[in-house]
Formats: C-alpha cells, sequence, structure tokens
C-alpha cells in the first residue's frame, strides 16, 4: 500500500483530539470538587484509563510523523550525506506510521462496556500428547511476553501442566486497557462476550528418534471476565 501522508495526518488529527481529551480529564481528576464527589471521580477514572492509550500513540504518531516532515527536507537537501540519510530513513519512519494508524484505528472503534472488563484466557492442549502440552507451553509464553509488551497484568487462576513440560490445560486472567479489544487469541473480544479458535502446528516429532512428522492442536478459548461461559 502506497505512503499517503495526507490520509495519516487525519488519523493523527484524531488521535489528537483524543490527547487533548485526555489532558481536560487529567485536570478534572486532580479537581477538589470532583475528587470530593465518589460517582464523578469514578466516571473520570474509569474514562482517564480508557484515554490514555490513545493519548500515548498520539504523542508517539506526532513525533514520528513530523520526523518525517524533516526527512523530506533531508531529500530535498543539496547535501548529499544528507539526501543519502534521508532516503535510508524514510522507508523506516514510513513503516512506523503506517503500523501506527493501523493500531490507531483499532483503537478508535467505538467504545463498548466490555472493554473496560477483564479477559479470561484458556489455552487447552488437543490432540497430540506431549507434543501438543509443550506448544500449549509455548503459546502461554508468547501470549504473556505480549501481555508483558502491552502492560498488562496476568493471575494464573488453574494450571495442569504436562508430563514432560507445557500445559495440558492453562487458565489466566489479563487486566489491562483494551484487553478485551486485543487478539489475544486472535478472536476479537469486542466483537462477543466469549469466543474460541484452534491451533495447529507441523513439526518433527521431539521425542520420537525416527524424527517423524506431527501435528499438534490447541484449543484457545478466550472470555469476558464476569460473564458465564
Amino acid at each position: 500500500m502506497a505512503f499517503d501522508r495526507e490520509e495519516l495526518g487525519g488519523w493523527v488529527a484524531k488521535l489528537q483530539s483524543i490527547a487533548d481529551r485526555f489532558a481536560e480529564v487529567e485536570k478534572r481528576v486532580a479537581d477538589p470538587d470532583v475528587v470530593a464527589d465518589r460517582l464523578k471521580l469514578r466516571d473520570f477514572m474509569m474514562e482517564h484509563k480508557r484515554l490514555k492509550p490513545m493519548a500515548d500513540k498520539a504523542v508517539s504518531l506526532v513525533a514520528t510523523l513530523r520526523d518525517w516532515d524533516e526527512v523530506q527536507a533531508w531529500i530535498q537537501s543539496e547535501d548529499e550525506e544528507l539526501r543519502a540519510l534521508g532516503a535510508a530513513e524514510q522507508p523506516v519512519l514510513e513503516a512506523a506510521l503506517t503500523a501506527g494508524v493501523e493500531e490507531a484505528k483499532w483503537m478508535l472503534l467505538p467504545h463498548d462496556d466490555a472493554d473496560d472488563r477483564d479477559a479470561i484466557l484458556e489455552v487447552r492442549a488437543g490432540t497430540g500428547g506431549d507434543e501438543a502440552s509443550l506448544f500449549a507451553g509455548d503459546l502461554v509464553r508468547m501470549y504473556l511476553k505480549h501481555a508483558d509488551e502491552k502492560g498488562w497484568k496476568h493471575q494464573w487462576l488453574q494450571a495442569s501442566e504436562g508430563t514432560v513440560g507445557g500445559f495440558k490445560q492453562a487458565v489466566l486472567r489479563l487486566e489491562g486497557a483494551f484487553t478485551l479489544r486485543c487478539a489475544v487469541s486472535c478472536c476479537s473480544f469486542w466483537l462477543c462476550p466469549y469466543s474460541w479458535s484452534f491451533r495447529s502446528l507441523l513439526r518433527l516429532r521431539p521425542f520420537c528418534s525416527s524424527r517423524q512428522k506431527c501435528c499438534d492442536w490447541i484449543l484457545t478459548h478466550s472470555l469476558c471476565a464476569g460473564i458465564a461461559s
């Protein structure tokens, strides 16, 4: 997809308007009149939590877009080294802007009450025996790393370890902004209260000397906290 400075600038402007609202909310939560009213304070704190990721994204994208504009001046420069530096930086910045705006589009989806709830994630080993348990363990570690990168908290609710490692079943609670929107199990939490999907892995059997191929299956199940399955 071709890089469109005008379109990306429009999305950044939308995020910037939310960042302005976030700044206003930050002032309100420090207002003594609001602090004295528990209901108002609760509402503003929830809005503050919801808007902060978008405000942070706006700051990041505005800075990246400013760098991109500066690089355009480098490319037009008469200095050969500066032109070369600009040519090298331009695709990097364009890739960062494109990825950032795609994430911004997702953030700007209409707010749903479920967005403020925690997510329950279950990973269960299917067919494949010990190899499936190992695959489930790899998947759980991947999800936890993703959660750490997002700044989410996690709590172990249940874990049944495999005989050679990994998990037969693992259930976690994820807490943080937009946990119910993020595709932790490649399911769109915000579209429905719960969803599930299968994962498969084709590889050489790690416990077989003849190195036969095997296909392991995993069930991932995402559930909005507070909704019974």
